[in-house]
């Protein structure tokens, strides 16, 4: 089988929005000092109304079907 370098990027990337348990799509999330997590919808509209830094939040990764949180896909 051979593949190319651009073949061998995107399986990476897919494989990092994929949960490597049940293979769920991984959602991103932000998590604030209080392990309030938000959506980067939610996230926008509660820095309208308490301007805080994005960096203070730390990114996470989802999984909606085994309810499992990554903090780094590798």
């Amino acid at each position: 089988m051979t593949m190319s370098a651009f073949g061998l990027i995107y399986v990476i990337r897919r494989e990092r929005d994929y949960c490597p348990k049940c293979g769920g799509k991984l959602l991103d999330f932000y998590v604030d000092h209080n392990q309030r997590a938000f959506a980067d919808g939610e996230l926008e509209a509660f820095k309208v109304l308490h301007p805080e830094d994005r960096s203070t939040f730390q990114k996470m990764k989802y999984c909606r079907q085994c309810r499992k949180a990554y903090r780094r896909i590798h």
